[in-house]
């Protein structure tokens, strides 16, 4: 009679077990080289995906950083600048991007000068109708990416170590365009019903994200005028949103942006705003809703900050953006190229 320990007894079977691991390793390997080349025939490239936490690596290194360089903005200063052409200006200074696409730099500002210890330079892109945006998702989303810096997990940040690697390597490793759930959605949106109104949504993939947080155009959106009508039909649908702000409240917010400057310069600091091409209808709608006159002359007054525009050097104008708001990786080159020796001698003119 068993006893009642020994009815719990498992045997395990005799089975070649290290031959069926071999062979599963084997599979798994070519399922993933397989799904890797279909991803990269499509176009795809290794991306790292853009997390509050990614953010705040970046973050960190601009408030723990002696003296660093910091550029904030929204997405035009992550596709436009690139990164290794700002050690011509400033040599070997840590970068810190902790701009947000689609966000409101002010709160960026105001968390700068709210630091006693920043003493950096802050590159600034200037995108007229989102700097001036009063509130909404668009702030919302800003202030949320801001508020995760604090309550960051030690298993979250394991976590942005861990896909490290798969993200540097694997053009498939993309959660917000190649999972089984983002591709479902993109072709069966539960919204895409009669009587339904559907905002306009972002083709899945327009660039690639660096692990500084740059950006590079995809080659297709570069080249492909259907997808340029795409996304031209999503900034149409967004910037025709915006309202032209009420005098007071306008004057009110350059005042606090000027705050923030003057706060971030007081300690030693500085403040470049720089404005990056826009073409087509975005431009337009842009020099209509929120002129030079009114907007960006103002806030460099009040503020006492360097402006570049790209409308007042030659060397800047010409460019073209793809879909109205971005340049392609090349012209993103070129015109960061042109940039670093204006930028460099306004820099030396200020510390005269």
């Amino acid at each position: 009679m068993h006893s009642s320990t020994s009815s719990s007894e498992r045997t395990v079977p005799d089975r070649p077990w290290m031959r069926i691991a071999a062979t599963m390793a084997v599979l798994s390997i070519v399922a993933i080289g397989a799904w890797e080349i279909r991803s990269r025939s499509l176009g795809y490239a290794p991306s790292f995906e853009d997390t509050p936490l990614l953010w705040s690596r970046s973050l960190n290194i601009a408030l723990d950083a002696d003296d660093p360089v910091v550029i904030a903005g929204a997405s035009r200063i992550r596709f436009d600048l690139e990164h290794d052409v700002l050690a011509e200006v400033f040599g070997d200074r840590p970068v810190a991007n902790i701009s947000m696409n689609g966000s409101i730099a002010r709160p960026v500002l105001s968390l700068l000068a709210a630091d006693p210890d920043f003493r950096g330079t802050v590159l600034c892109g200037y995108t007229p109708n989102l700097f001036w945006t009063p509130g909404g998702p668009l702030l919302d989303s800003t202030m949320e990416w801001i508020e995760q810096h604090d309550r960051r997990t030690p298993a979250a940040k394991a976590g942005l170590a861990v896909s490290f690697l798969p993200d540097s390597l694997f053009a498939f490793y993309q959660k917000e365009n190649l999972s089984l759930r983002a591709m479902l959605q993109a072709r069966f949106s539960p919204d895409d019903r009669e009587g339904v109104y559907v905002p306009p949504r972002m083709p899945p993939y327009i660039c690639q994200v660096r692990f500084d947080r740059s950006e590079a155009m995809w080659d297709r959106l570069a080249t492909d005028s259907e997808m340029q009508k795409d996304v031209t039909s999503v900034w149409q649908g967004l910037f025709s949103l915006s309202r032209p702000l009420p005098p007071e409240l306008l004057a009110q917010m350059r005042a606090d942006v000027a705050a923030d400057v003057h706060a971030i310069r007081g300690r030693g600091g500085d403040v470049v705003f720089i404005r990056f091409p826009s073409t087509g209808w975005l431009r337009e709608f842009e020099n209509e809703t929120v002129p030079r006159e009114t907007h960006w002359e103002p806030l460099l007054e009040e503020s006492g900050s360097i402006g570049i525009h790209f409308e007042d050097y030659a060397e800047l104008r010409g460019f073209d953006c793809p879909e109205w708001s971005h340049l392609n990786e090349e012209d993103a080159r070129k015109f960061s190229a042109a940039l670093a020796p204006i930028l460099k001698a306004r820099l030396e003119e200020r510390r005269r």
